[in-house]
């Protein structure tokens, strides 16, 4: 139902509003943690393995909070300006248009800090969620 609604307010072009932002946010967050993850891996994982599986586990789910958390930090901004884009009224005026040029326009009038706006529960979302998700994709590789 919302999705019909949207398309009957806005058209197709409704339904790609943050797009630009949401790929500066996937892509910025993705590249960070799974490659530092790929790297953690094949320096410190396969290099000094610890025999306790509990204790292996324990590891790489502190590196993968971490990782994820500090990862957070480069794609917040972007998650602001998606949120942005989406929430403004559609028109002439429109005062975000653009990723990177919404990004100044954004701290040239808020400060830096408006691009952190909810950053703990997204770094806590992410830092978490997602390592539990490498840790059971890690060990799916493992058994095939």
């Amino acid at each position: 139902d919302c999705a019909m609604q949207l398309l009957r307010a806005e058209g197709p072009a409704g339904l790609l509003i943050g797009l630009g932002p949401t790929l500066w946010r996937v892509t910025t967050w993705n590249t960070l943690y799974y490659g530092t993850m790929h790297n953690i891996q094949a320096e410190v994982y396969d290099k000094h393995p610890l025999q306790n599986p509990v204790l292996a586990a324990a590891r790489k789910m502190a590196t993968g909070v971490v990782v994820g958390m500090t990862a957070t930090i480069f794609n917040a901004p972007f998650d602001v300006i998606k949120s942005r884009f989406q929430s403004q009224e559609r028109g002439p005026n429109q005062k975000y248009r653009y990723t990177l040029p919404s990004l100044v326009t954004i701290v040239r009038e808020e400060g830096v800090r408006a691009l952190y706006k909810g950053f703990l529960p997204k770094a806590l979302l992410l830092g978490v969620g997602q390592t539990i998700g490498y840790m059971v994709f890690s060990e799916a590789l493992k058994f095939y």
